[in-house]
């Protein structure tokens, strides 16, 4: 049986403390100061590590890698899983005399030539001053040891030309004399995280891809200049919120849970004020790729400011093509007939929508791109309507000939009094019967005559 005869409990009492280094990342994109990267070559990213409870005098190695934060597939079509390491590929050389492979691009070594975890990693000894260490803060324990807590950059160089539209998170390892100290390397921490946007984009013209450069005037018989719009249509994946950056920024200034209440938590972490993004774009050729200029050398560009609500959506950037401004000096309209593809550009500026403009839409602040002049959703055709026939001009009615002068019509004859002519003919007929009996009844006679003149 014990029984307590005395006790000790003094939250304050340095004596009794146990302090145990610890950590906490903030990881940002160089140029873009922010959660966020645009996917190309070289991109930066410094892992801000906030260091607590070193030992003065000993020396550290923090090393982190880069991992992904969810299931992706890049654009190569490899597919990755959640907490997988980003890998680094290399070009490697064979050493014909160690048979090891060699890498041109960095200083490693391998016998299979296997592509490498990204890694950075920075080695120092814990002390008042620290080669590029900020905010440092030196408290004397009780046994006259000196605890030094501060931030220090770890910095990544990273290719994510084949990663738009992925998220990967920094996990960072601590080692003192060879012994794992301490890690942070939580795939849900927002403030490790770096998104990586992509965009794409469909274009049409009131439902169509194609818009006519003219219009047809019936009453003047001659044609208009059209004005047009073209909305090409982008579609987001990836973004930050402004409910995602509020809460980035009150981790920031609660870096640590406030475990050191004198130290300047969150004021060297980049703190992101606004979701504020702007889609801006132009337009090309499709059969050259280069920019569409009209007669006073001004490309056919727009831009629209937006805050998204969810981290994947749609934004409109509207675009107007007056076709007067692309007379060439023959009198010609040189769009017609030509194919004009959409480039489409995604930035980042932290300021409110209200006060943004096209001056905010640098390098620095450009995180996604849409460029692919083979596709056919990003292209726009011009026509030129087909002339209206000219109508036939109708012949002109052959001139009638003079007509002769109609004959004047025969009197026609009298008619004969019915029955004169019959009557006639009847008595004619009768005179000559009569004349053949008369004739025939001489003759006789004078057959008789001279038969008796014989017999007498």
């Amino acid at each position: 049986t014990f029984y307590k005869v005395a006790d000790h409990c003094e939250a304050e009492d340095e004596e009794q403390t146990v302090h145990y280094p610890a950590g906490k990342t903030n990881a940002t994109d160089d140029d873009t100061g922010v959660h966020m990267s645009d996917s190309s070559e070289d991109i930066v990213i410094t892992d801000l590590v906030y260091f607590q409870n070193l030992i003065a005098g000993e020396e550290y190695t923090i090393t982190g890698t880069l991992h992904f934060a969810e299931d992706f597939t890049d654009a190569d079509g490899s597919v990755h899983s959640a907490g997988d390491a980003v890998m680094e590929s290399h070009t490697w050389e064979i050493n014909e005399e160690s048979g090891l492979y060699i890498c041109e691009d960095c200083a490693l070594e391998s016998e299979n030539a296997e592509d490498t975890v990204y890694t950075a990693s920075v080695t120092f000894t814990a002390a008042q001053e620290i080669e590029g260490a900020e905010d440092i803060i030196v408290t004397t324990l009780a046994d006259g040891t000196q605890a030094i807590s501060g931030y220090i950059p770890v910095t990544f160089t990273v290719d994510t030309s084949a990663l738009a539209g992925a998220a990967i998170v920094t996990f960072e390892e601590f080692i003192h004399n060879g012994v794992t100290i301490f890690t942070h390397a939580d795939i849900t921490d927002p403030a490790q995280t770096i998104r990586i946007p992509a965009i794409s984009t469909s274009v049409d013209s009131d439902g169509l891809r194609e818009v006519s450069s003219r219009t047809y005037n019936e009453e003047s018989g001659e044609y208009s200049w059209n004005t047009v719009t073209v909305t090409d249509t982008v579609t987001y994946e990836n973004l930050w919120t402004q409910a995602e950056l509020d809460a980035l920024a009150e981790n920031a200034k609660t870096i640590a849970d406030g475990e050191v209440e004198d130290l300047q938590g969150g004021e060297v972490y980049t703190i992101c004020e606004y979701a504020t993004y702007a889609a801006c774009g132009y337009l090309v050729y499709a059969d050259t790729g280069e920019a569409v200029v009209d007669t006073g050398g001004n490309m056919i560009t727009a831009y629209t400011v937006f805050t998204p609500e969810s981290s994947d959506g749609t934004v409109d950037v509207v675009y107007t093509i007056d076709f007067s401004r692309f007379i060439d000096d023959n009198g010609e309209n040189y769009l017609e007939g030509k194919d004009l593809v959409v480039y489409e550009d995604l930035y980042h500026v932290n300021a409110k929508e209200a006060d943004v403009t096209e001056d905010d839409l640098t390098d620095e602040n450009h995180i996604a791109q849409h460029k692919d002049i083979e596709d056919e959703a990003q292209t726009v055709s011009i026509v030129r309507p087909e002339e209206p026939e000219e109508p036939e001009t109708p012949e002109e009615p052959e001139t009638p000939e003079e007509s002769e002068e109609p004959e004047e019509p025969e009197e026609p004859e009298e008619p004969e009094e019915p029955g004169t002519g019959q009557a006639e003919d009847i008595w004619f007929d009768i005179a000559k019967a009569a004349a053949l009996i008369a004739a025939a009844a001489g003759i006789y006679m004078l057959i008789l005559i001279y038969k008796r003149r014989k017999n007498v």
